[in-house]
This record gives structure tokens, sequence and C-alpha cells, in this order.
């Protein structure tokens, strides 16, 4: 069962829905039962958080794990930092299978690695404490998160006219590329997704034969705003744009070191 209002293809629509009172009680209610069946599931329940830039490739890991899970899969979307609980506010898909474990996925995005710490440690301690549980990071080069981040059409104007919020995407950038791949947060790259998730041992998380999902329209979430598939190379609708210049001034050879075929092989 997903949310509701994706059944509405007009925005303006779903906009009004969403605010109606209406909506609110089938959330709650929804929110309610959902929590219900977690909490039955106990100790089958597993729990894995993901963080990453927005257009870096969260749902392209989600979507893989869910379709990879042998298990139900709960996926709790665009979560808030610093929430104690899972809520269906931002979204939620269910996989379900008539098997006994619970996969639950929680989805936060555009955190720094200190407040995506911070976060997992206060839901994970508030609402699964006790159960197993691992941290994601996913990746995307310099070149093509950038690029996708422009072309998206509410992020954009952003991006071109305010400062502040061109200087917050790099620094968030060079954050999650800073960090230390270790137990506590495992590094994910975009372009070395099967790679990187074979080296985490997934047995005691339903997921024993890790298999990329080929559905694009899923596997980016609500879908790409480019025209063109070829992923890696979605960049290049941006070289010699201002705006893109400087969102990846000074951040190549940091780029070349986690991203380049050249580096990984």
């Amino acid at each position: 069962m997903q949310d509701l209002s994706k059944k509405i293809s007009f925005l303006s629509l779903r906009k009004k829905l969403w605010k109606s009172w209406p909506y609110q009680i089938y959330l709650n209610i929804y929110d309610q039962l959902l929590w219900s069946f977690i909490k039955f599931k106990g100790s089958e329940v597993r729990v894995i958080c993901v963080n990453g830039m927005r257009r870096s490739g969260n749902h392209y890991l989600i979507k893989t794990l869910m379709k990879s899970s042998e298990s139900t899969v709960v996926f709790y979307n665009n979560l808030k930092a610093h929430s104690k609980k899972p809520t269906v506010a931002g979204g939620v898909e269910i996989k379900y299978k008539r098997k006994r474990g619970v996969l639950v996925i929680l989805g936060f995005e555009d955190l720094f690695i200190s407040e995506f710490k911070d976060s997992c440690n206060l839901i994970l301690n508030h609402s699964f404490r006790g159960l197993p549980y691992k941290n994601l990071l996913i990746c995307r080069d310099v070149r093509n998160v950038m690029a996708s981040r422009l072309n998206h059409p509410h992020m954009a104007p952003s991006l071109i006219k305010h400062k502040s919020q061109l200087e917050f995407t790099k620094k968030l950038w060079l954050d999650h590329h800073t960090v230390k791949d270790d137990n506590e947060i495992h590094v994910i790259r975009y372009g070395f997704l099967l790679k990187d998730l074979s080296g985490i041992i997934f047995e005691d998380y339903y997921l024993t034969d890790i298999r990329e999902n080929e559905d694009i329209s899923n596997r980016y979430g609500g879908g790409s705003s480019f025209e063109t598939n070829n992923f890696s190379e979605r960049y290049k609708a941006f070289e010699g744009n201002d705006c893109y210049e400087d969102l990846i001034q000074d951040m190549q050879m940091l780029d070349i070191k986690n991203h380049s075929t050249h580096w990984n092989n």
C-alpha cells in the first residue's frame, strides 16, 4: 500500500488533499495501523537508515534493497531530522511478503553526518531499541549530483538566487565525502552500488542476494527531469553554466578519488 496522494497526478490537487482534515485523519489511522504491525513483529524487525543528498541516488539504493529483500519491507521516506518515531507524513511504501521478518528502511535526505548520526541514534533508541540496525550513506560524483540538483524545477531557483544555498550544497557534498566507511556508517557510492553493498554483511537483514533495481521510474524516486537515461553524463548539459561551475569548483580531486573507475579498479 502506498501513500494515497500518489494516486493523484495533479500537484495542485495533491496539495489541497494534503491540507484537508480527512487526509490528516487518514494519515493518523494509517500511522497507527502500520506502527502496530511493526511492534507486533517485535524482535523480527531489522532497521536500515539511509542518508544522502537529494538527487544522489537515495531511491536507487532503497529500491534495490526493497527488491532484494526476502521479507516484508516498510520504507519511510523524507523523515525529519531528530524525529523520535517514523511517520507516514513524508510518504511510505510497503512491499509485503508472507514471511516472518520485517525490514524497516528509514530515509533521510540532505543531513550532515553529525546530524544523521544524532537522528539515527534518537529514533533507534526511542522506537527500535535493541534491534539490529545499519546506517548507510549514499554518495554521488559531484558533477552529476550538482547537475541533477540544478535540473530539478524546485531546487534550481534557490541554488541560482541564493548564495547561502549554493554554499550549503557544496559543504554537504564535502561533508559526505570526508566520512570514513566503518561499522557506524557504510558509504555506498552511486556508481559502485553492488560492489559497495557486497562488502556489508546483510544476511541477518533478510538480504542474501542483492539485485540492482532496473526499474528506472522507481529507481529514481519520482522520476528524472532529464530527457536522457545516460545517468553518468548528466553533467554535460550544464558544462559552462556559472552556477554549476561554482558548485563543482575545487572538488575535482576528491571526486576522482572517490568515484573514478581509475582509482577503484
